[in-house]
Parts: structure tokens; sequence; C-alpha cells
């Protein structure tokens, strides 16, 4: 299977490279003050070329997809699913949705597949924490989190949790060790966030002009918290992230307390919180008077900046990763959850169905704060949450499978002559 996908991961890569208006901040490396975070700016300074970039590229994805096929596998008893799960798992990673970003000179790419890697690091660590694991799990957190701006929340968020865990169930070295290490990451990503705040700016004016400034309620409440009047600004209409930026009371206030703002208002008004980002997570299909609805499929993004070649058949790429198309993933969840309270009330907890679970979890929250935190490309930045998902998914199926064997052979040996 490793043969036969490698073969495959070369076919679907094209070589022609795609630049986009932000691939220069990409190709600059700087650990403080930079524009960009420095992951994806440190694995393009190796390349010489962006056609290096996209070989690059490819290659951190299928060791990534390797990797979590493997990791996953190693905790499954029965030795068809086992074979099955390494199967499902090296499928997704050949589906377009996942290779077409190799030819993108962005950061999604190595974004998705560090996401994966993560998790499958994560689960490595929470079956066996030993040196090898931490040293694995805090390292691919450190390249994850500095991938994007938006991770530092995630880290963070986990951060608290973990150093909680351990001191509340006081779990053992390793365990601690990991916990110090995420509270040292969050903070040098913060350190990195506050060392130029030029993207985080430009993404809260545009989600100001864009979700705040048209509602006079809104409008009035942010006012009222602290964000300049701007009555040279129309009530009621939309307005450019440059036009707010042009005026010098908006961005102070937005290099501020602008975000700490935004999120008091999130945190105190759940109506606005919970249905924008929600309600775009799933396809819509509209009747045929309609317009094609406009939501942007979150849980699977139809975004294609770059180009690859498809390798696996139509029928198999649409179960596991059709764009735009979320069917298939709610029979998968609907099964995964349906599997999870059978087999808990017949055998118990399941420890390995920990981390699949809180991965789905987390990806959920993370399409929350990507819809919230910008206007501008809610799939694009989506797609890391939606190869999360997927992860999570199939991981938790395959452990539910193997459960439902060795249950069904338990009961058997067990029954009465």
């Amino acid at each position: 299977m490793l043969v036969a996908f490698a073969f495959l991961r070369v076919l679907a890569v094209r070589t022609t490279p795609l630049l986009y208006h932000d691939t220069d901040e990409y190709r600059r490396l700087q650990f403080l003050g930079g524009r960009r975070p420095w992951t994806v700016p440190l694995f393009f300074w190796f390349m010489p070329s962006d056609q290096w970039r996209i070989v690059e590229q490819a290659l951190i994805s299928a060791v990534a997809w390797v990797t979590v096929a493997l990791v996953v596998a190693a905790a499954i008893d029965d030795r068809w699913i086992r074979r099955a799960t390494i199967a499902t798992f090296l499928a997704v990673g050949l589906t377009t949705q996942i290779t077409n970003w190799d030819t993108a000179i962005l950061s999604d790419s190595i974004t998705i597949s560090l996401t994966v890697l993560l998790i499958a690091s994560w689960i490595a660590v929470y079956r066996a924490p030993g040196r090898w694991s931490v040293v694995g799990v805090l390292a691919a957190t450190t390249l994850w989190t500095f991938s994007r701006e938006l991770h530092l929340y995630i880290t963070a968020a986990v951060a608290v949790l973990v150093a909680v865990v351990v001191v509340v169930r006081r779990l053992r070295s390793a365990w601690r060790i990991v916990a110090v290490g995420l509270v040292l990451i969050s903070g040098l990503a913060v350190a990195q966030s506050r060392s130029n705040q030029n993207t985080a700016v430009e993404n809260l004016a545009g989600v100001i002009g864009a979700r705040v400034l048209p509602d006079r309620n809104v409008r009035q409440w942010f006012v009222d918290a602290g964000m300049p009047a701007m009555p040279q600004l129309a009530v009621g209409q939309f307005h450019p992230d440059k036009e707010l930026l042009a005026l010098p009371d908006f961005n102070r206030w937005a290099r501020g307390s602008g975000w700490w703002v935004f999120g008091r208002y999130l945190l105190t008004h759940p109506r606005a919180a919970i249905p924008g980002p929600y309600g775009e997570l799933l396809e819509e299909r509209p009747t045929y008077a309609d317009e094609p609805p406009g939501n942007a499929v979150l849980l699977s993004p139809a975004e294609a900046y770059g180009r690859s070649r498809p390798v696996l058949p139509a029928g198999i790429e649409n179960v596991l990763f059709n764009p735009g198309r979320t069917g298939s993933l709610l029979t998968f969840a609907a099964v995964a959850l349906g599997g999870t309270l059978i087999l808990r009330s017949r055998t118990g907890p399941d420890r390995r169905r920990h981390i699949p679970i809180i991965a789905i979890v987390v990806a959920l929250a993370y399409v929350a704060l990507a819809w919230h935190g910008s206007v501008y490309e809610p799939g694009r930045h989506a797609m890391p949450a939606a190869a999360a998902v997927r992860v999570g998914l199939f991981a938790l199926l395959a452990v539910i499978a193997d459960g439902a064997v060795s249950s069904r052979g338990q009961m058997a040996t067990e029954a009465p002559r």
C-alpha cells in the first residue's frame, strides 16, 4: 500500500507553481517582526525555487498522511481493520482537495500537512507517553503553531487545558514536560504575534467593515465599548478595510484593544457568535429556481488554489473528500456517533476514542475562530479543520470497528455451550 501510495502521489503532482499576491510574504524568512509566522517561510527558505517548493510540499504531505495512517493503525488489534485503516488514510491523502495545494506557493499545503501530523503526534503520545513521543508532539505543535496566526489561540487553549489536567490528576513527568513545553510555545507565539500586527489589524478592519458597521445596533455597541465613532462613515453600509485603516483613530484602536473588544462582543453575544460560522459548515441544495447558495461549506471547502492530477476513482474520492459536498461526511459522523454510544454501553470506555473526538471538537472551534477572524477566503482558511475532521472521524471509525470485532469475539468466546 505504501509503494502504491508513493507512486500515485508522484503522479498527482503538477510542477507549475501558482503565485498569489501574498506569495512573496512566505518567501521572506523572519522569526520576529515578519508579516507571516516563520514555519512556512522556513521550509521555503531551504528550497532554491518555487518548483522545488512544490516537491517539498508534496513530500511533507505524503509523510504526514503515511504517518497518521501508521500511527492510527498501530492502535488497532484486528489485522484486516488495521489494513483498511491504512488504506483509508492514504486514500484521503491522494484526493485532489489535498494534493492540489502543493502547487500553490502559499501556507496551505504545509499547514494542512502539519495539522495531520499534529493529530498523529497527539495520538502517539496519548497512547504511549515517552521520550520520543513527547519530542514529536512538541515539535509538531511548534511548527503548527507558527504556520498561521490563528493557531496561537488554539495552542494557548490546549496548553491551559493540559496544564490543568496535569496539576489536578498529578500526571507523571512526561505529561509535565508536555505541559511546560506547550506553555513556552504559547509564550513565544504571543511574542511573535505582537512583533507584527499588520495582518491581524487588516483582518479586524475587514470584519468590522463587513459585519459590524452595516448593523446600527452592533456598531453602537462597539462605539460604547471604545471603538471610534467615525461619523464620516455612513451607518448601515459596508466599508472596506482600506477605508477603515486610512483613519488614524481606527488604526490606533485596532492595534490596541480592537481584538479584545471584538472577543468580548462574541462572548457576550452568543447569537452573533454561533450562527455565522456554523451556518456555513454544510452544503445546501437549492431549488431549481434559486440562485446557487453562497455558504462556504467549511467542512468540505471547494477552493482549488492549485492543480493536481486525479489518481483515485471518482466514486472513492467523492466519498472521502468531495469539494463542496458533505453528505458522506455526515453519514460517517452518524455512524461514528452511533457506534461510540453502542460500544460504550456494551464494553465501557475506550481511551483510543479520546484523541479523535477531541480533534473533531477542536476542528469545529477552529472553524469558528477562522470565520470570525477574517471575512476573506473562509473556505481556504477552513481547510486545516476540514482535514482534521476527516482524520478524527476515520480514526474514530477504525477504533469503533476494532472494538466491535473484539466485542463480538469476546461474546462468542463467553457464550454458553
